[in-house]
């Protein structure tokens, strides 16, 4: 009894040691004893002696209560205190956790001492004990009930037989409820298997059991045994077996008894000798009308002998696996369907994330792995009347098959454009065309799947299992009807990624080719070369935050002035460059046809307006620079006062009248403000790019770094000094990219 109670309870917990004593209530001295540790029995040498009070069960049997500690490593302090001699810890898995509580007959005598032990600390609780006072609660009736049945034995001997038989059959019934129970619990068929076959040889006392599961094809496998011998995934041809035969003709138990003389044992006789097997009984597993396969209990010494009613009972164990091999099979499928449809998922938001062509065929290759195991596989595009393969993956670099090409008429990816279905190889098994090529000589299997994108097919996604590569299986695996699917769900959103990423990339060519169209123009657009005027040094430089930009400048020769138009464009790239070029050419004309600044942008403004569209703007000055009057007039539409560089090292900004940005409203009149300049004198016109450059931390390079920028190299020549005000703006940007187009112009007086 109290070994069945130690395969009951280990079934529940899993407690490195168990330990259940019993002992005379009065005397304390040990009748019965299970010590089991790492599912090993000790024997126990100290049944017949009293328990020591010193000892953790000595101690529970004393004070009536349960005993807990989390860890005797650190509470050997406690055990002292509490009189209890410490526990002896080996070198190796010492005792951390130990829990125990007593056993306690129904009119309340002591009768033993039930405790559990790890190695790790902290692994029992206050419900730990719990459970240890339930369980030693029926221990307790379950010892006073085997005391009863001992008394009722010497008294009623005759009927002794009968009684154990009783019993056994009352038992057996309770272990195959509880073997359903356990079983109807789990979702695992492996681990249903493994029960299953270790019970029945606890059931039957089989010397071992074996489970063959039928795969299909006539073959099958050993799925599970116990005790191991290591046949487990044997694999097994299942043709003209007469013992299947016999199963799928009768649904009953198979007994044999005589492996020389009985036709049935014909085919696996030597595997059963070799195994040490003389007899044995096969047990068919039905599943909704259908035998998946078989278990086997067998002997090791000589004929097993069952009844009917013991065969009967083989049937019902067998139902109640069947079952739950069944659910077990159900929920697995389930899982498959959710964690595919999970993956299909991600690999359409992976697939999606990239729009380069190159990437975008390497995921394609890299996610469909992770649904459909291969050896194999590889990327064909249409190309005329054939097929060009563009990414493989499974090959070595220097067997890499990229490049090579398949004409559609007569090879089987041909016949997977032309059916615009999946095709299914497997050699030696499967007619269709098939090329006999060196990349594909040691195909076992193939799989094709179209890539379709709009109704348009885009090519074939080869899948291939390959005898003799490095790593590959020894049975290749064949493409089931999941697989093929499952592929072709994957291939229409691979095609679709494919197609996306083919037109996004024609696309960027195509703007790409524009942007740079246009930049050329634009760039066409600035002065060539700076007029040369005498008493006047000029320098210009414009640096577009992208392909194109809104900033533009012009330095206009009046004869002996020269004017110096500045603007700024809202917006970027193409829209902002489109207007920047009918701003520029309508100031450059009225520039010319005018002398006053403010004339000027009143003029320009007019003209802007209706070509301006909404929410946009013209930010502009136009300043007129006069060396032989030694003056400046400017007017500005919104544009960044520009900054003077006195001889003498001062600066000052020139501020002029407030007015809004040119196209905004036909009504504006500009004003304008004068300046008179002296030699060594420097003007520096900017746009908002140069002082609205941020570093990492969105902080702005701001007028008062320029202005103390201007200060100490404004001495500089004026090309020098735009190098230097570039030079220093990048440097506080640390890297950071431009936001904005930046333009500078300086003029000196000499």
């Amino acid at each position: 009894m109290l070994g069945e109670i130690y395969r009951i309870f280990v079934g529940l917990t899993d407690a490195s040691v168990f330990f259940l004593l019993l002992c005379e209530p009065d005397t304390r001295v040990v009748t019965s004893a299970v010590f089991v540790e790492e599912g090993e029995w000790v024997p126990v040498s100290f049944v017949g002696t009293p328990v020591a009070a010193s000892s953790l069960s000595g101690w529970i049997l004393t004070h009536r209560e349960p005993l807990l500690f989390y860890d005797l490593v650190e509470q050997r302090g406690e055990l002292t205190r509490r009189g209890i001699e410490p526990v002896a810890l080996g070198p190796e898995n010492p005792v951390r956790s130990w829990a125990g509580v007593p056993v306690v007959a129904r009119d309340g005598e002591l009768i033993g001492v039930l405790s559990i032990q790890d190695y790790r600390a902290f692994r029992y609780d206050s419900q730990t004990l719990d459970f240890l006072n339930q369980v030693a609660s029926h221990i307790s009736l379950g010892v006073q009930k085997m005391r009863l049945f001992s008394e009722r034995d010497r008294l009623l001997a005759s009927a002794q037989a009968h009684a154990e038989a009783a019993e056994r059959q009352a038992h057996r019934m309770e272990l195959v409820q509880r073997i359903a129970t356990v079983l109807s619990a789990r979702l695992d068929q492996q681990e249903i298997l493994e029960i299953a076959a270790r019970e029945l040889v606890r059931l039957f006392w089989a010397d071992h059991t074996g489970t063959v599961l039928i795969t299909g094809a006539d073959q099958g496998y050993v799925a599970a045994e116990y005790p191991e011998t290591g046949i487990v995934g044997l694999q097994l041809d299942l043709r003209d077996n007469p013992i299947i035969a016999r199963v799928n003709a009768t649904r009953r138990p198979v007994v044999i008894t005589d492996f020389d003389n009985d036709p049935l044992a014909a085919q696996s006789r030597e595997l059963w000798r070799s195994l040490g097997i003389e007899s044995l009984v096969i047990v068919p597993l039905i599943s909704r009308e259908r035998i998946f396969g078989t278990i086997s209990l067998d002997s090791y010494n000589g004929p097993l002998i069952f009844s009917d009613e013991e065969l009967e009972l083989m049937m019902t164990v067998a139902t109640s696996i069947a079952a739950a091999v069944e659910n077990a099979q159900l929920f697995a499928a389930e899982q498959e369907q959710r964690r595919t449809a999970d993956t299909l998922r991600e690999m359409a938001r992976v697939l999606s994330s990239s729009f380069d062509p190159d990437e975008v065929l390497r995921l394609v290759l890299v996610e469909l792995h992770k649904l459909i195991p291969y050896d194999t596989a590889s990327i064909m595009l249409l190309d005329g009347l054939q097929l060009r393969m563009v990414a493989a993956r499974g090959r070595t670099p220097e067997v890499e098959p990229r490049g090579i090409t398949l004409p559609l008429e007569g090879s089987a990816a041909g016949e997977v454009v032309r059916r615009r279905e999946p095709q299914l190889y497997v050699a030696g098994a499967v007619e269709m065309p098939w090329m006999q090529l060196p990349s594909s000589a040691n195909i076992h299997a193939w799989l094709g799947v179209p890539l379709i994108a709009r109704d348009r097919v885009l090519g074939v996604l080869n899948i291939d299992t390959r005898v003799g590569l490095p790593g590959t299986e020894p049975r290749p695996r064949v493409f089931t009807d999941r697989d093929l699917e499952v592929a072709r769900t994957f291939g229409n959103h691979a095609a679709l990624a494919i197609e996306n990423a083919r037109l996004y990339q024609e696309s960027v060519a195509r703007v790409e080719q524009e942007l740079e169209i246009a930049r050329r123009i634009q760039a066409n657009l600035f002065p060539r070369e700076l007029p040369s005027v005498p008493g006047l040094a000029l320098a210009a430089r414009c640096l577009p935050a992208r392909e194109t930009g809104g900033d533009f400048y012009d330095l206009i020769d009046l004869g002996s002035r020269v004017g110096v138009i500045v603007g700024d464009v809202s917006g970027k790239s193409l829209p902002a460059a489109m207007l920047m070029a009918v701003a520029r050419s309508t100031s450059r004309s009225e520039a010319r046809n005018h002398e006053t600044p403010w004339v000027v942008l009143t003029e320009t403004n007019r003209w802007l307006v209706d070509d301006v569209p909404s929410n946009s703007f013209v930010a502009l000055s136009y300043a007129l620079v006069d060396p032989d009057r030694r003056q400046l007039v400017l007017a500005s539409g919104g544009q960044l006062s520009p900054l003077l560089r006195r001889a003498d090292g001062s600066t000052s900004y020139l501020d002029g009248p407030q007015a809004l940005p040119l196209g905004m409203s036909p009504e504006i009149e500009y004003g304008q403000i004068e300046a008179a300049l002296q030699p060594g004198d420097t003007l520096i016109f900017y746009t908002d790019g140069i002082v609205e450059a941020h570093d990492q931390c969105r902080q702005l390079f701001g007028f008062e770094r320029l202005e103390r920028l201007v200060q100490r190299w404004g001495h500089l020549e004026p090309t020098a000094l735009i190098d230097r005000v570039l030079a220093e703006v990048h440097a506080f940007s640390e890297g950071m990219p431009t936001h904005d187009d930046m333009t500078v112009v300086v003029v000196r007086v000499e």
